[in-house]
């Protein structure tokens, strides 16, 4: 509706006031309604870009955003080292036990695992620990952009879970976080367990396989000392002789002993043949010494020179006594590394050493509220300047 002046005119002398619209005032108000609502629609691109996602952001952080706790555990992986590593481990620290590297990573990796997260679900109730973000949609599972699944679960909880490892230091420090602070240093001090439980799992499995490995070797070499002693046995009943080394010994002794006899009665015939050429002892002595020399040579043959002497037995016993001596080396081998076996898997038995206890956080960790907040203000109006800085180049090329 268009506003209304009054005007006076005269007419016959007398005056008359008439009311007339005020087209002067009408149009310095549609001027200032124009303005007003171009303003409006100039300041609309900084409302939406700028000031509407700050609030929407402080809307979240300090209203719907729910506290989270972090608890932290500071540890090393140990292990009993061998004997140069021990020696070296005195020397340096006064302790026989080592650092070890490779099952620090081991751990890391666990840590960060679907096996370390089913055996917290199972044991330790990690869904309840996730159901307590309340309205906080972004960090409750499952969330509006996250499947219920598994895998959804798995990301999840690798959003609750960091680990950092020193390596010239060899301390890893696990953060655990949690809406309240109660459970994220139970979930914390529970994923530590379990850690170490999988760990002496690797080492038990590996320890097994070597004694299993020493088990099978001493049965081998039992077996292999049993046959060869079969063997043995099987070479006596067969020959009728125990030792055919010591029988080749007494034939040996008999052939000297026959050897020395020859010797004394020729010594005795030479001298009959000197002094007493017609003596009847010669041809005694002659036939002894006949006797003699063929009895040496039967000896000698005993020994060897034929298929029945007893060389060829002899080398075949001691190819039996070879076999048998090296199959009982092998079993006392085998001995030994079962026994060595079994001590290392009495010793070397990794564990976890605390250097700090899970702590129970007082304060909470996250989210940064404010930060996050002028966060979002600045990342809005950084995108505002570009966006207005393409407007006025796509405006000015427009005008061209």
């Amino acid at each position: 509706m268009k506003p209304l002046r009054s005007e006076e005119i005269e007419v016959q002398n007398v005056k008359l006031i008439r009311i007339v619209p005020d087209q002067e005032g009408g149009d310095a108000s549609l001027q200032a309604r124009q303005r007003s609502r171009s303003g409006f629609y100039r300041n609309l691109p900084f409302l939406i870009i700028v000031v509407l996602p700050t609030l929407l952001a402080a809307l979240y952080y300090f209203g719907i955003a729910s506290s989270r706790y972090q608890s932290e555990v500071k540890f090393v992986v140990r292990s009993p080292g061998s004997a140069a590593s021990s020696e070296l481990a005195s020397l340096v620290s006064g302790s026989s036990i080592v650092r070890a590297g490779d099952d620090a990573y081991i751990a890391k990796a666990y840590m960060l695992s679907r096996d370390a997260m089913e055996q917290l679900v199972e044991k330790d109730g990690l869904r309840a620990v996730f159901d307590k973000a309340g309205w906080d949609f972004l960090w409750r599972y499952p969330g509006p952009f996250r499947s219920s699944d598994t895998e959804g679960l798995m990301k999840h909880y690798l959003k609750f879970v960091s680990i950092a490892y020193e390596q010239s230091s060899g301390i890893l420090t696990l953060g655990f976080q949690a809406f309240e602070p109660e459970d994220a240093r139970r979930m914390a001090g529970a994923l530590l367990a379990h850690t170490e439980v999988f760990l002496n799992g690797l080492n038990v499995r590996a320890q097994n396989d070597a004694i299993k490995s020493a088990v099978a070797q001493v049965d081998d070499g039992k077996q292999r000392a049993y046959d060869a002693l079969d063997k043995v046995t099987a070479f006596r009943n067969r020959e009728n002789v125990v030792d055919p080394t010591k029988s080749s010994t007494g034939i040996v002794d008999s052939i000297s002993r026959l050897s020395l006899e020859t010797s004394n009665s020729n010594a005795r015939l030479a001298e009959l043949a000197t002094t007493t050429p017609q003596s009847p002892e010669i041809p005694t002595l002659r036939t002894r010494v006949a006797a003699l020399q063929d009895q040496i040579g039967k000896q000698r043959q005993l020994l060897g020179g034929t298929t029945a002497s007893l060389a060829p037995r002899i080398a075949e016993y001691q190819r039996l006594l070879l076999e048998q001596q090296f199959a009982e080396r092998s079993f006392m081998s085998g001995l030994a590394s079962l026994e060595s076996a079994r001590l290392d898997a009495e010793r070397q038995r990794v564990f976890l050493e605390r250097v700090t206890a899970p702590d129970l956080p007082d304060f909470p960790a996250y989210p940064y509220r404010l930060a996050s907040v002028f966060g979002t203000l600045a990342i809005s109006y950084g995108v505002f300047r570009v966006f207005k800085s393409v407007s006025k180049d796509v405006w000015d090329h427009a005008k061209k």
